[in-house]
């Protein structure tokens, strides 16, 4: 189903909902949005939908995804994106691939990690040090990411 929303500037933003899989609780299915009106690559908006609707709880530990052919088709888009997309989420062991070819959300340990592995500390730390280097005060950039945690639905510690 396409939304056909547009932006300020008359673009189409492309929204497609896959009808064919499986409904999660009261939500639709697997839902993705791609905004061709902005800089940022597809894969990568792909990449933080997934990531998104995973920290919502819309994705589940074993939820399957659609076929990079069959996303590709509902985005319109060339389905060497999706590949992309879905090769970083594996990569990053938040997504896995069967022997069929099969893409599903990976199971996630559910117990507490004492400290975020390096290659997440690094990024964290890239981000930080480009918002300081553009003015931005230590306090808020805190202040900012309590905000962004607290927004996030998701588990909360001890739960």
């Amino acid at each position: 189903m396409d939304n056909g929303n547009s932006d300020e500037n008359g673009r189409r933003l492309k929204v497609k909902e896959d009808e064919s899989l499986p409904k999660l609780d009261d939500k639709p299915g697997f839902l993705v949005s791609v905004d061709f009106s902005i800089e940022k690559p597809i894969y990568l908006q792909v990449v933080e939908n997934i990531i998104s609707l995973i920290a919502a709880g819309d994705l589940r530990t074993g939820t399957r995804l659609p076929s990079s052919r069959r996303l590709s088709t509902l985005l319109g888009v060339n389905y060497h994106t999706i590949n992309k997309a879905y090769e970083i989420l594996i990569r990053q062991g938040i997504l896995a691939m069967d022997r069929r070819k099969r893409v599903e959300v990976r199971k996630i340990a559910h117990v507490a990690l004492e400290r975020p592995d390096a290659a997440w500390i690094n990024r964290q730390k890239s981000l930080i040090e480009e918002a300081i280097s553009k003015g931005i005060l230590k306090d808020t950039i805190l202040l900012a990411i309590r905000d962004i945690v607290e927004r996030i639905p998701g588990r909360d510690e001890g739960k």
